[in-house]
């Protein structure tokens, strides 16, 4: 069997799971239109040529995929083990895999570094991904690891799960000996404004299990105090102790979470200049963040009147926040 035979095949099939499929070259889509067209059965044989690909139109068929760029993102989805990805369906190219949910009106967001780079991508509305038996333009087909029914997740939950991976993966790179102990209590500190125990606790897990922190269980416990004073409305450190120790990955998980409302804490009196650095995770607490649908940063802020809408990395947004700062 060809190929050009097995996609065409697979895009029938797709078809009868209710799944809205659209021909693909490379990873574009060809037909103008595409998330608005549905093809019956006549129509998906008109409209696949040998070259073609299949790609899932994911929020018309009421998918979500969990897109992993990164080794250290697919590490983490492994030590994070989130019960509601468990028997998932998925299929991977070059090693890369794609978990398939179901789930309804999903926001499509890129997890990226401070440098760029992407981690994941949660795909969902407005969103298509090719699916096997496609071949890849490096010439590596796409192929099911599990081919099964998606598990069903709330959108919410799904999204904050990506968040959690990207969280894990990113925070693994900056565990180096001799910071790892308030590291750990700052990133705590930060996740617990966000999540509840049992999610920060299994992402601190997930972080050492990574980073091979062989004395993790020594810190476990400050880690669960930490969460608890900040429950009794006690300080703890936080952000702004992980922007000092991490300043990538505090701007990274300001971009990822949004500000919480008590974000501040209890800081030395000789304090340092502030630094863009300072000033973006200010910016996170000052204002709405967001992205748009290609991941892209944004905030909304309160000028006097009117809100106006900058990008994250716009200069006039961080010489704005440091002039507030050091005012």
């Amino acid at each position: 069997m060809t190929n050009s035979v097995r996609v065409v095949k697979a895009a029938l099939d797709y078809r009868t799971r209710g799944w809205r499929v659209t021909p693909v070259a490379g990873k574009a889509p060809v037909l103008e239109d595409w998330p608005n067209v549905h093809l019956d059965e006549p129509g998906i044989r008109r409209s696949f040529s040998p070259k073609h690909n299949v790609g899932v139109v994911l929020g018309a068929s009421v998918l979500a995929d969990l897109d992993f760029d990164d080794p250290v993102a697919v590490e983490a989805l492994q030590a994070l083990r989130p019960v509601e990805l468990e028997g998932a369906a998925m299929f991977k190219h070059a090693g890369r895999p794609h978990v398939i949910a179901m789930a309804l009106d999903v926001e499509t967001r890129r997890f990226r570094r401070a440098d760029g780079s992407t981690l994941l991508e949660l795909r969902g509305e407005g969103a298509q991904t090719v699916f096997p038996p496609s071949i890849h333009p490096d010439g590596m087909p796409y192929e099911w690891v599990r081919d099964c029914d998606p598990c069903v997740v709330e959108a919410n939950r799904l999204a904050t799960l990506a968040a959690m991976i990207a969280t894990i993966g990113y925070a693994s790179e900056f565990w180096n000996e001799g910071s790892r102990h308030e590291l750990a209590l700052a990133l705590a500190g930060t996740l617990a404004r966000r999540l509840p125990e049992g999610d920060v606790l299994a992402v601190i897990r997930a972080v050492a299990t990574i980073a091979v922190d062989g004395e993790f269980r020594d810190r476990e416990e400050a880690v669960v105090t930490t969460i608890r004073r900040l429950g009794a409305g006690e300080p703890v450190s936080g952000l702004p102790s992980l922007n000092r120790i991490a300043p990538d990955l505090a701007r990274a998980l300001v971009s990822w979470w949004g500000a919480a409302d008590q974000d501040g804490e209890q800081v030395d009196q000789n304090e340092r200049r502030p630094s863009q650095a300072d000033a973006l995770v200010d910016i996170g607490q000052a204002s709405e963040l967001f992205h748009d649908t290609s991941g892209a940063a944004f905030a909304r802020l309160w000028l006097g009147e009117h809100f106006e809408i900058w990008p994250l990395a716009s200069r006039r947004l961080r010489r704005r926040q440091l002039g507030q700062r050091c005012a």
